[in-house]
């Protein structure tokens, strides 16, 4: 298995460099009232955005290299592709269900403070009220998205599963249990149901903005015959929660 997370961390970094040095451009050459201060807001929002996003990624680099290479790795486990397509079928149903309550709350909190823009601040306003409106418009296109692609590469990632004493790694995705505002709250092993197999559950708390959380659920399907090695997981692994 390859580590792809170094290609996003790059890519996220070069991002935040570019919107800081857009971000100066703007304060430099063009007037606040003529859009230089909604260039200057967007970009400084968006450049913040990009260097936290980075250092998601470079927590998750780092940790995906120690799993690959063997270190501290609790358990190895391979799918069969029918079950690999039936897991993430359901995990693309729980991501767009999360994806669309996020969303609506941060439409919310963006509509209200472009309301005030337009009504209090003039032209000046207007202007930066209409760019929020485009940063709204491609959240919104990424939050639609986003699930659709991830069940995409889902389906062609490998079909295996590693877990370690800092984080999982799952059909090629990263989870470290601590990273920059994220962290595992809870191990819990699920016995199997009609509905699904046997499941070892970390759930995540993550603070996706100013005052404004989520809780996440990774669940990993056991294998047959590896159910006590899961309790034991859960169990030690629960304690470090």
């Amino acid at each position: 298995m390859k580590n792809p997370e170094w290609k996003w961390f790059y890519a996220s970094l070069a991002s935040g460099v570019f919107f800081t040095v857009l971000f100066f451009t703007a304060q430099d050459i063009i007037d606040c009232m003529e859009g230089g201060c909604a260039i200057m807001f967007v970009s400084i929002f968006l450049a913040l955005t990009s260097f936290a996003v980075a250092i998601l990624f470079f927590t998750r680099a780092r940790l995906m290299d120690d799993v690959l290479g063997g270190k501290n790795v609790l358990a190895h486990w391979t799918y069969p592709e029918e079950e690999t397509r039936k897991n993430a079928e359901r995990e693309y149903a729980s991501y767009r269900e999360n994806n669309m309550g996020l969303l609506l709350i941060v439409s919310i909190f963006m509509l209200i403070a472009m309301a005030f823009m337009a009504i209090f601040m003039g032209e000046a306003g207007l202007m930066t009220a209409a760019v929020l409106l485009v940063v709204l418009l491609i959240c919104a296109v990424v939050a639609f998205a986003a699930p659709w692609l991830v069940f995409r590469r889902a389906l062609k990632a490998a079909r295996e599963a590693y877990i370690s004493d800092r984080g999982v790694i799952y059909e090629g995705a990263v989870y470290p249990f601590r990273s920059f505002l994220v962290w595992m709250t809870r191990v819990s092993f699920v016995d199997e149901t009609p509905k699904h197999p046997s499941l070892l559950v970390f759930s995540f708390f993550q603070i996706v903005g100013y005052s404004l959380f989520r809780t996440d659920d990774i669940s990993i399907p056991v294998p047959r015959g590896d159910e006590e090695t899961a309790r034991r997981i859960a169990e030690m692994l629960g304690h470090k929660a």
